[in-house]
């Protein structure tokens, strides 16, 4: 009995993608590497922000760049949505970051009684926040 899990249809792009990059890498031609650098000057260009609050993020990154690079064995397209996941965490952080900045007040206020919302992916975290944010006291 396999311990893998049936693997779903993909659409027939996304396995054409992931078909190039395993033809590519088959001779020799490896695929690019995610590296913090790239991650953070894009980031820093669509934003067009480069404060990034401290240097306490980098550990961090790196190690998900490495496990990306070296342990994930992700698809092309598990590269391109990796690496867009990391530049879309690091515009949020130079948003906030920026907007810190710009409203220090916002360092004065007190959460006295956080209310966190945590689940899996589809099972209602959503609505519920949603829900939840409709108490004006919430926010």
């Amino acid at each position: 009995m396999s311990n893998q899990w049936p693997i779903p249809k993909r659409p027939f792009a996304i396995n054409a993608i992931n078909g190039v990059g395993k033809l590519l890498s088959s001779v020799g031609i490896r695929r690019p590497l995610i590296n913090s650098s790239s991650v953070l000057a894009e980031a820093q260009k669509i934003t067009g922000l480069s404060d990034t609050g401290g240097d306490d993020y980098q550990v961090g990154l790196e190690k998900l760049v490495y496990a990306f690079n070296n342990e994930a064995a992700l698809s092309q397209i598990g590269r391109v949505a990796a690496k867009s996941t990391l530049v879309d965490s690091m515009v949020t952080r130079l948003q906030i970051i920026d907007y810190v900045k710009k409203h220090p007040e916002i360092r004065e206020q007190k959460i006295e009684r956080p209310i966190f919302i945590l689940g899996l992916p589809r099972t209602g975290t959503t609505i519920l926040h949603s829900i939840v944010a409709e108490y004006p006291d919430n926010r």
